[in-house]
C-alpha cells in the first residue's frame, strides 16, 4: 500500500470527523450506467486518491491516505454506490421545490432530515468519518424519478471542501464528454502559504484578539459561557431553508451603495454575498433582547488568490481544503444599518486576503491543528455568527453529459436546472450560530438557516410584513 500524508490544513479540528453531505437535485433523469462508469474511470485512471482509505488517529492530526500500489485490485471498492427508481414525479417527494416566490421565503425544509430520505434504504450512511473509517471516501446514492434525479453524495471534509467537491464533479462529468481531467495537485504536499513558521511570529500576532488566533486556557471556558443563556432559554432549534430572490438582494445592494454615495462615502465594492451575510446576521438575531458584541466571520476561498493556486489547471486539480476565515467585530443592535454590517464584512475579507495576513493566518491554522483547537472565532462572553458560501462551487456545473438520451432530447440542449442542498456539521452541535449559502438558481439564493423557535416565528412575521426587505434599515 502507498501511504500519503494528509496535510495539516486538511486535518483542522472542524474537519476531522465531518462528512460533507450534499443533495444534487437535477431536473432530468441521469444515465446511471454511464455515470458510474465515468466515476470508476476517474478514480482508476486519473484521481486515484479518491479511492483511498483514511488511516491514523482522528483525535490527533496524524492522518494518512492508504492507496493500493500502482493499480486497484478488481474487487476493490473504489466508492460505495446504490440507487433507487421511483415511478413518480419529484414534486411528490419534495413539493417545496415548486415554490418559486418573487419575494423572500422561508421554506419548511430541514436539510438534514431531507438528506436522510435519500440515503440507501438498506442502511443509513455513516454520518461522521469515525463511524465507519474503513468505508470508501465517496458514497453515492441516486434516486431516479420520472422527471428528475436526486444524487446524494457524502465525502469526508478532510478530503475536500465544497469547491473541491465541485472540481470532482466537473472532472467526473467532463470524462463523460471526452475531456481528460487536469492532474490532481497537492497530494501529500502542503501547497498553501505559510513561508514563515509559527514560532517566528510575535505572541501578539498569533494571539491577537478579534480574529483568527491561538486560544488561551481561559477561552475554552469563557467563550462558551457567552452562548449558554440563549441555549438554556430556547434549547430547541428549527431548521429551514431561506430563499432570497436575486432581484431582492441586488436591489438591497444598490440601495446600500447609493446610501454610501449620498453620505459622500466611497463604494466599498460590496458583493451580493456581503449583503446576504448582513441580512442573515440581522434575521438570526431578530428577537435579541440586548445590544451585544458580535464577531461575524466568513469562510474565504484561497483558489485563484495565491501564487500556488493561480494557474487554472492547478485550481481544477486542487480538491483539498483551501480556506481562511475573515472576521469583523462590532456592537450589534436592531438599529444597526445593513450597509454597516456588509461593509465591515467586505473590509475584513480584503484584510484577510493580504499576502502577509494569509501567511499569518495559515501559520495560526497549522498551530491550531497541532493543538487540536477549533477555528471558532469569538471573544470571551461575547457572541459570534458565521456564514459559508457554497454557491460558487457549483457555478456553471452542467449535468447534460450525464442525462439519459430521452432527457437530453426533451431538453433540446438546455442545461438542466440543479438545486444543491447540504451541510457539513457534526451531530449534536447547535446550528443556530452559522448559515450556509448552499446554491444559487434562477429563483435566487438557497440558504441553510437554523434558529431557535421564537426567532423563527419573529423571522416569519417580519418577512410576511416586508417580504422584499424594503423597510430594512440600510
Amino acid at each position: 500500500m502507498d501511504i500519503t500524508n494528509i496535510t495539516a490544513p486538511n486535518c483542522a479540528f472542524a474537519f476531522r470527523r465531518v462528512r460533507i453531505r450534499t443533495l444534487f437535485i437535477i431536473n432530468g433523469r441521469l444515465d446511471e450506467t454511464r455515470l458510474k462508469s465515468a466515476l470508476t474511470t476517474l478514480i482508476r485512471d486519473h484521481w486515484r486518491l479518491l479511492g483511498a482509505r483514511i488511516i491514523g488517529d482522528l483525535k490527533k492530526f496524524q492522518l494518512f491516505y492508504h492507496v493500493p500500489y500502482e493499480s486497484f485490485p478488481k474487487d476493490y471498492d473504489l466508492f460505495k454506490w446504490s440507487s433507487e427508481d421511483v415511478d413518480s414525479s419529484i414534486n411528490k417527494a419534495i413539493p417545496e421545490l415548486n415554490a418559486t416566490p418573487s419575494k423572500t421565503a422561508v421554506l419548511p425544509i430541514d436539510v438534514r432530515k431531507l438528506s436522510a430520505k435519500f440515503e440507501p434504504r438498506d442502511g443509513a450512511w455513516p454520518f461522521h468519518l469515525g463511524d465507519a473509517q474503513s468505508d470508501p471516501l465517496l458514497l453515492v446514492h441516486l434516486t431516479l424519478f420520472t422527471d428528475a434525479t436526486v444524487m446524494m453524495l457524502s465525502i469526508p471534509h478532510i478530503v475536500c471542501d465544497a469547491l473541491g467537491l465541485g472540481s470532482i464533479l466537473r472532472a467526473w462529468l467532463g470524462l463523460m464528454q471526452g475531456e481528460t481531467p487536469a492532474p490532481m495537485v497537492g497530494v501529500g504536499v502542503d501547497l498553501l502559504p505559510g513561508r514563515k513558521p509559527f514560532g517566528e511570529y510575535a505572541q501578539e500576532e498569533v494571539r491577537g484578539k478579534r480574529r483568527t488566533r491561538v486560544k488561551g486556557k481561559l477561552d475554552g471556558v469563557l467563550v462558551p459561557l457567552g452562548f449558554v443563556p440563549q441555549l438554556v432559554r430556547n434549547p430547541k432549534e428549527v431548521r429551514s431553508v431561506l430563499l432570497f430572490p436575486t432581484g431582492v438582494v441586488e436591489g438591497l445592494r444598490e440601495r446600500v451603495v447609493q446610501g454610501f454615495r449620498e453620505k459622500g462615502e466611497e463604494d466599498p465594492g460590496l458583493t451580493n454575498l456581503d449583503v446576504i451575510t448582513a441580512i442573515l446576521t440581522k434575521l438570526s438575531r431578530l428577537d435579541a433582547r440586548k445590544k451585544h458584541m458580535l464577531s461575524l466571520s466568513q469562510t474565504v476561498n484561497l483558489r485563484g488568490r495565491i501564487p500556488e493556486l493561480s494557474d487554472p489547471d492547478a485550481v481544477k486539480g486542487f480538491i483539498q481544503n483551501g480556506l481562511l476565515y475573515s472576521t469583523s467585530r462590532f456592537r450589534f443592535h436592531h438599529g444597526i444599518p445593513l450597509g454597516e454590517i456588509a461593509r465591515g464584512n467586505r473590509e475584513s475579507i480584503r484584510r484577510t486576503l493580504e499576502p502577509d495576513t494569509i501567511d499569518l493566518y495559515m501559520a495560526i491554522q497549522r498551530e491550531l491543528t497541532r493543538k487540536c483547537q477549533g477555528q471558532h472565532i469569538c471573544e470571551p462572553l461575547e457572541k459570534s455568527y458565521h456564514v459559508t458560501n457554497w454557491s460558487s462551487a457549483w457555478r456553471g456545473l452542467d449535468f447534460t453529459p450525464a442525462l439519459e438520451s430521452a432527457a437530453k432530447e426533451e431538453r433540446g440542449g438546455k442545461v438542466p436546472k440543479v438545486v444543491v442542498l447540504g451541510e457539513a456539521l457534526e451531530l449534536g452541535l447547535p446550528c443556530r450560530f452559522s448559515s450556509v449559502v448552499m446554491c444559487k438558481t434562477e429563483e435566487g439564493y438557497w440558504i441553510n438557516f437554523s434558529v431557535a423557535e421564537p426567532t423563527l416565528r419573529a423571522v416569519k412575521k417580519y418577512l410576511a410584513e416586508d417580504p422584499e426587505l424594503k423597510n430594512m434599515r440600510i
